[in-house]
């Protein structure tokens, strides 16, 4: 009997004590603080202890357990491998180099407990791995790559897990950053930040879907990506996923482009203008662009400004035409080209810009009361190779050739020489064109005297060039087959003179206002003019005409 209640007793105690054991202060809380895949795609685990000094745990053993789908979940030791770790007084790491960190793995820590003893007080909330995917987008903007990868569930630990009411647990709020680098270079950058995934995220087999757009990836190149998932609790606990490498299939390569010719458009009819021709260098080896814009300047120190653009044309072949019907021809522009798309930033403008021929000159008096015709083009960029340039005159819009000539060069024709290329005796007309095909605009040059008259002249004038009424040659006539003569209103002739306006004495070419010594009257009178021009080639030139005596 004795013995019978001693046995009874010794049992009481130990239950009671083997109790208080598993739920005491002595029973270590573990939190399983990290599971992260390090670059060899080994998974290591990181836990720390709440409740207990764990380095006074000794040679006890910890468990850890791992499974492959969402196990334990329930509170169910539902674990198909189990290892056991010797407890190491420096370290509260372990790397799982048996596993496989592309694959989604599930975690818990299980500190040192009596035999037999069912109390979940010492095991760890299970936690798991980041399993990142990559997919290249097939989709219009085809440079574009889908990641995707299972949320990181991080617990709080302020508190011990509930197994039995799973969703009851408190949840991190995460952040994640998505980081790239070529294939064996240094440190990853920050491609993208998101924040704050959602609280409702609960399961870690939940995808979360992301593209990576406009990185300017380099498509000759593979790229690494890794996802980093930060956690907001006090210790900014933080995981990395497993590595993908991932390169463009279908990606943008971008169009080399050039300008292959800024040409005068000038048939004598309408308008001129300016066309442009843009060409695309590598035709068959380039991803379709969107829109091409042209680019043009007045000067190389003012910013390019869009003034066409055409939609890409795959049956156009790799000339581009483009016409600036804004500009005028007589001024020098400058023009570029820009390929552009919506999935993809990396064109650039064209590697050289040109600028239109600008030809100008005019009629101007040489030794001897000769005349020519002289002119000079402006060339301000041009290919290689593009040095030589072809003259020629019109006549009744019929081009024909005069000579070669060199960039920058000036030509001068003497009247005799262009002779029988003038229009009805009154015009000539010219042109440069570039060996490449650069053509000028087309320079009109008159060589008749255009001649104007005041409509009003005062004798008492201040002003001497007012006090005589005479024509404004912009080029003098021929001093012979001159004559200019002034009327009064009843057809009387007053004034006679068969020397033009630029004589010595001006009473003897220019009227004063006075007939027979004697002022005339205010009012109203005509005059009558004919003369030839460039040595009688002109023919006689007639005109008739009204003004104003004022005192």
């Amino acid at each position: 009997m004795y013995r019978s209640c001693l046995t009874l007793l010794f049992v009481f105690l130990f239950t009671h004590f083997a109790a208080n054991a598993q739920s005491g202060p002595s029973s270590p809380r573990i939190a399983l603080t990290r599971v992260s895949v390090d670059a060899a795609k080994n998974i290591e685990l990181t836990w720390e202890y709440f409740n207990m000094d764990w380095k006074n745990l000794g040679s006890d053993s910890l468990i850890i357990y791992r499974c492959t789908t969402n196990c334990g979940m329930q509170g169910e030791l539902m674990w198909n491998e189990h290892i056991r770790l010797e407890l190491h007084p420096d370290s509260i790491k372990w790397k799982d180099s048996n596993a496989n960190g592309d694959s989604l793995y599930y975690y818990c820590v299980i500190g040192h407990s009596p035999p037999g003893l069912t109390d979940f007080a010492n095991r760890s909330a299970p936690q798991n791995n980041i399993v990142l995917t990559a997919d290249k987008i097939e989709a219009k903007c085809s440079n574009a790559i889908s990641l995707s990868w299972n949320s990181w569930v991080k617990f709080n630990n302020d508190e011990l897990f509930k197994w039995d009411e799973p969703h009851a647990n408190k949840r991190d709020t995460l952040d994640y950053n998505i980081l790239y680098r070529k294939l064996g270079s240094g440190n990853f950058e920050l491609a993208y930040h998101i924040e704050g995934v959602p609280d409702a995220i609960i399961y870690p087999a939940t995808e979360i879907p992301h593209e990576v757009r406009n990185l300017d990836l380099d498509t000759n190149y593979y790229y690494e990506f890794r996802i980093q998932a930060i956690s907001r609790s006090g210790n900014r606990d933080t995981v990395f996923s497993n590595i993908v490498v991932s390169k463009i299939k279908n990606p943008y390569i971008p169009a080399k482009i050039s300008i292959a010719r800024v040409s005068v458009i000038d048939s004598l009819v309408g308008n001129p203008y300016i066309e442009i021709d843009v060409k695309i260098d590598n035709p068959l080896d380039h991803s379709p662009f969107d829109t091409l814009y042209l680019l043009r300047t007045d000067s190389l120190h003012l910013p390019y400004t869009r003034i066409r653009s055409v939609s890409y044309n795959a049956k156009k072949g790799n000339i581009y035409t483009l016409k600036d019907t804004t500009a005028n021809p007589t001024k020098t522009y400058y023009y570029n080209a820009l390929p552009h798309a919506k999935c993809y930033t990396g064109y650039k403008p064209s590697y050289y810009w040109l600028s239109n021929i600008v030809l100008w000159g005019g009629r101007q008096e040489t030794s001897g009361f000769d005349y020519e015709d002289c002119m000079r083009f402006g060339r301000y960029n041009y290919p290689e190779g593009d040095t030589l340039y072809d003259w020629f005159r019109f006549k009744y819009r019929q081009p024909s050739f005069i000579q070669t000539v060199g960039y920058g060069e000036t030509l001068c024709l003497q009247d005799t020489a262009v002779s029988n290329y003038m229009e009805n005796g009154r015009v000539t007309r010219y042109q440069i064109v570039s060996k490449a095909g650069f053509a000028s605009n087309i320079l009109t040059i008159r060589h008749e005297s255009i001649v104007s008259f005041p409509n009003a002249f005062n004798p008492g004038d201040l002003n001497f060039e007012n006090t005589t009424f005479h024509p404004i040659f912009v080029f003098p006539p021929d001093k012979e087959n001159y004559l200019f003569i002034i009327y009064n209103r009843w057809g009387q002739e007053l004034f006679r003179t068969e020397q033009p306006p630029d004589c010595a004495y001006y009473k003897d070419c220019r009227w004063d206002g006075t007939f027979q010594g004697k002022e005339c009257p205010p009012g109203i009178y005509a005059y009558k003019i004919s003369y030839t021009f460039n040595q009688g080639r002109s023919g006689r030139i007639p005109e008739t005409g009204s003004f104003m005596l004022v005192r």
